[in-house]
């Protein structure tokens, strides 16, 4: 990998930068016969930028629609025009006397006033409301019957954001896991969920069920819904939120976008970064998995490999003899990215593309905790350094017909492809023998995710009627890791302990189709009985889900030869050394991967729901509505799986559930722009594929491994929700919350040792109960204070409180705090908007410590001490910063975004009977991108 240098990818990020400067001037000159009339929307109150909002030039048939900064452009002929200027919740407003004089530019800002302000004219709604657009998604918060938390392409934009992962971190109640894992209310993720466009989704991790959002990048996404309460037309299986994400729609108006970035990383930028001769160029486009598959004379059975010594020797010679680490200076992190499309006649399309890289390093230590007495112990102490190089590459298409009035239909399709290669060097003391031993580990994974889907919506008699079927399909390949092990005490010499000689080779491959339709009908009114029609949805669901998941292990050993042990490993396993030797000695091969390393499972959910949404009271005056709503899902839940146990004999694994999932709500609107919401609703969380299946991955040095438990049962919660909220105006709002969740069977992640091996399996508790609040604030301060015009707050916070409830083998019950769960959340952010200068964004979170994994139930007779304490990852605080500005290069404007992430670079801590089990920092990231729009 990493065979050219830093210089090479410099000269190619300035001749690419020169490239879309030699570009501009020649559009610049081909409009120049003509003047230009450009200008920005903004919301009359907060200053923010309107997207999406129509402008018409009156007379001429031109028209257009305001892009992400609020801004839109013309090119005409000399003269004097009038505009018109229009979008959904707002006032339409004309402007006058917009003189154009040839060669020049003329600007102007158009403030828009909200539907509820003093009327100048006339108010005018759009037809299609712009999801992208942040008053648009608190209109959608508003009228949704379930609590909801909304953020549009407007925020993502003008925050430091790269992907979904990092997107909803900035919403109430929401900590982020490994960048990609969401925790919601203080639940694990496993009690989350996620859909795009409605459809579920398969996941790339082998380990969770919950799908990694760091696989949509911000570029393609709309908004980001995150449901927090269970309405019937929804999945039943999550407890803590429902992300569903949109992606971008096609624009009204052909249009298309290019933008170039480039980063650096304190921890990792121009410094010494471990690689390996691999795939070479290939590894920049993420294809390196090709250079490092299993070579093609390897036989499929482990008993054909290892029939005789001298055909494993054979098939020995045909892996790449690559084994020693090199190292480079790492360049910046490049990137580019596109998108286009635009509406002709009855069709819409829109593609969109993106390239990145990424270079990370950490310096991570680990240890195991003991336990002698009373007294906790270190054990196994290693120091790692972990570099990483990440290549993202990623499409998507979007696209719509009218076929006629009330009948649409759309397709939507995304690839996205993560690929990452870690070379990891450890070094540190197994306290079992007091040896010093020093690991290196190479890993490429390569996670993918191709998502198709096809839908409609119509309009048949009382009906109107949506339906979508989708097909996503992920693999996660890990081609040819390999392991390596030296003991130190002994001169540096190889060994085969803590999995030394080993290369991996693992593969996941997860196929799930999804399919439902929901219809919706108006039921005729009961005279004078209630104020409105009831509106009755109904609908069928069916999603099929099917994983292949292997491993295979091959191992390379050296006996009796103390010659060779010293030597580099790419010197002892020279091809010419693998060949018959007497008495069992001399380097050798063979396969040691088990039955139980791999196994297979399907999985189906067959889903039917009714609901009712009742409007009960509303006065004459429109004031003090009450709307109801209820009803209830039923899910068949079948599965089937095939493992192997540790008697290499398959294991056939059947469940089959059918569950009543119940909910009902009510929405009390004293006045038009305020909400109070009551909700009750029963959820579960099933285990999952993996699981279920004992499976264990080796891991070197202190560092965890994971397996499944056969025996894990469904976890049911019962979810209590109360809802405060003011739309105070434009994108202002105050909201507060209660919830409370009584869980039995939860489902958590419990930390076990093996020897001196860390295991986290999946148990389930007796029973859990979860207690808190959150409160909301966006506000303006000019409100306060006009002078501070421009400068916009937002905060929100989080309290929660919990008790799980562990059976012990006594018969005893113990309490703790449910795993994952964080006592308090904070987010924060301070924006400051200029007409002129663009705007400046600073994000603040924090979250408290919280139960990483849990100990095992049984506690010492003596003290009641649990024998093994609870993992904790302790509090660490984070702040980031966003710019972004336009600037005119040759009479052109480009956009300009820096961003700066985890300024303060606090450690994650995570820690172990009060001592330090895994600390590590990841660097602060700073980038600029420009972004050319025409």
């Amino acid at each position: 990998m990493l065979t050219l240098r830093a210089p090479h990818w410099l000269h190619v990020w300035r001749a690419m930068f020169a490239l879309l400067l030699c570009i501009l001037p020649v559009t610049a000159s081909a409009q120049a016969a003509t003047g230009k009339l450009r200008g920005v929307v903004r919301d009359q109150q907060t200053k923010e930028a309107v997207i999406d909002a129509g402008v018409e030039v009156v007379g001429t048939g031109k028209q257009t629609r305001t892009d992400l900064d609020g801004r839109f452009e013309f090119t005409l002929p000399a003269g004097s025009y009038e505009l018109r200027v229009f979008a959904p919740f707002y006032q339409s407003v004309r402007v006058h006397n917009l003189r154009v004089k040839p060669g020049e530019t003329t600007e102007t800002t158009v403030e828009l006033r909200g539907e509820g302000e003093a009327a100048t004219e006339t108010v005018e709604v759009v037809a299609r409301a712009e999801r992208g657009s942040a008053r648009v998604q608190l209109e959608l918060r508003r009228e949704a019957v379930s609590v909801t938390e909304n953020i549009s392409a407007q925020e993502i934009r003008a925050s430091p954001d790269s992907d979904a992962g990092e997107i909803v971190q900035r919403l109430p109640a929401v900590v982020v896991k490994d960048d990609k894992y969401i925790n919601v209310r203080g639940l694990n993720e496993r009690y989350s969920a996620a859909r795009l466009q409605g459809s579920r989704l398969p996941s790339t991790d082998p380990e969770r069920r919950v799908v990694p959002l760091d696989l949509f990048p911000a570029e393609f996404i709309e908004s980001i819904s995150l449901v927090k309460t269970f309405q019937p037309d929804l999945p039943g299986d999550f407890s803590g939120a429902l992300a569903d994400i949109f992606l971008k729609s096609f624009p009204e108006q052909t249009s298309f976008s290019v933008g170039l970035q480039s980063g650096v990383n304190t921890n990792a930028t121009f410094k010494t970064f471990d690689t390996y001769r691999a795939a070479g160029p290939a590894d920049y486009f993420g294809l390196g998995e090709h250079f490092r598959r299993l070579p093609d004379a390897i036989p499929d059975r482990a008993a054909d490999v290892n029939s005789t010594p001298a055909r494993a020797q054979a098939f020995a010679r045909a892996f790449d003899n690559i084994w020693e680490p090199s190292h480079i200076s790492a360049p910046p992190n490049l990137g580019w990215n596109f998108s286009g499309g635009g509406s002709w006649g009855a069709l819409g399309l829109s593609i969109a593309g993106l390239y990145r890289t990424e270079y990370k390093r950490q310096n991570l230590f680990t240890s195991n905790v003991l336990f002698a007495g009373d007294r906790a112990e270190f054990a196994d102490r290693f120091d790692h350094r972990a570099s990483t190089f990440d290549v993202r590459l990623g499409g998507l298409l979007n696209a719509g017909y009218r076929i006629g009035d009330g009948h649409n239909l759309f397709f939507r399709a995304l690839v996205n492809r993560n690929a990452t290669d870690e070379t990891r060097r450890s070094i540190g003391v197994e306290d079992s023998t007091a040896h010093i031993l020093a690991f290196t580990r190479f890993k490429y994974t390569v996670d993918t995710l191709a998502f198709g889907q096809l839908g409609g919506e119509h309009r048949l008699g009382p009906f109107e009627t949506r339906w979508r079927t989708a097909y996503g399909y992920t693999t996660q390949d890990q081609p040819d890791g390999r392991l390596q092990t030296r003991d130190l005490s002994e001169g540096n010499i190889f060994t085969n302990n803590n999995f030394g000689g080993r290369r991996l080779f693992g593969s996941l491959e997860e196929r799930l189709t999804d399919s439902a339709i929901d219809f919706t009908s108006r039921l005729p009114k009961p005279a004078a009985l209630i104020p409105a029609e009831p509106v009755l949805r109904f609908g069928p669901a069916y999603a099929f889900r099917e994983r292949d998941q292997g491993l295979r292990q091959f191992i390379f050993d050296v006996k009796d030869v103390p010659e060779l042990q010293p030597l580099p490993t790419e010197k002892i396993f020279a091809p010419q050394n693998f060949r018959p030797n007497p008495f069992n000695r001399g380097v050798s091969f063979r396969e040691e991967s088990k039955p139980r390393d791999s196994f297979t499972a399907q999985e189906e959910v067959l889903a039917g729901y009714a609901m009712l949404e009742l409007p009960v009271f509303q006065s004459s005056a429109g004031l003090h509505e009450v709307t109801m709503f209820g009803g209830a899902r039923t899910e068949y839940w079948h599965l089937k799986e095939r493992f192997f146990g540790a008697n290499n004999k398959p294991v056939p694994l059947r469940k089959t559930e059918v569950d009543p999932l119940p909910a009902m709500g009510l929405r009390y609107r004293p006045v038009a722009n305020m909400n109070l919401r009551l909700s009750w609703s029963e959820t579960l969380t099933r285990p999952d594929l993996r699981e279920l299946s004992p499976t264990q991955y080796p891991e070197q040095g202190s560092l965890e491994t994971k397996a499944g438990d056969p025996t894990l049962r469904t976890a049911s919660i019962q979810n209590y929700d109360f809802r405060w909220e003011w739309f105070v105006g434009g994108d202002e709002l105050i909201s507060a919350s209660l919830f409370y969740k009584d869980f039995t069977n939860p489902i958590e992640q419990v930390i076990f040792y093996e020897g001196s091996n860390r295991v986290f399996k999946p148990r389930n508790a007796l029973s859990a109960k979860v207690f808190g609040w959150e409160i909301e604030t966006r506000a303006s301060l000019s409100r306060a204070w006009n002078r501070l015009d421009g400068l916009f707050f937002l905060t929100n916070v989080t309290w929660a409180d919990s008790e799980a409830k562990i059976l012990q083998d006594s018969g005893q019950v113990r309490s703790r705090r449910l795993q994952g769960q964080a006592p308090f959340i904070v987010n924060a952010g301070l924006s400051y908007r200029h007409s002129r200068w663009g705007e400046l964004r600073l994000l603040y979170n924090t979250a408290d410590r919280r139960v990483e994994a849990a100990g095992p139930p049984d506690s010492d007779p003596l003290t009641g001490r649990p024998l093994i304490p609870e993992v904790y990852e302790e509090r660490r605080d984070q702040l980031d910063a966003a710019y972004l500005t336009k600037a005119e290069v040759f009479s052109v404007p480009v956009q300009i975004k820096l961003t700066a992430e985890n300024l303060l670079n606090d450690q994650y801590v995570f820690t172990q009977a009060d001592l330090v089990q895994k600390r590590f920092t990841t660097g602060v990231k700073c980038s600029l991108s420009l972004t050319y729009a025409f």
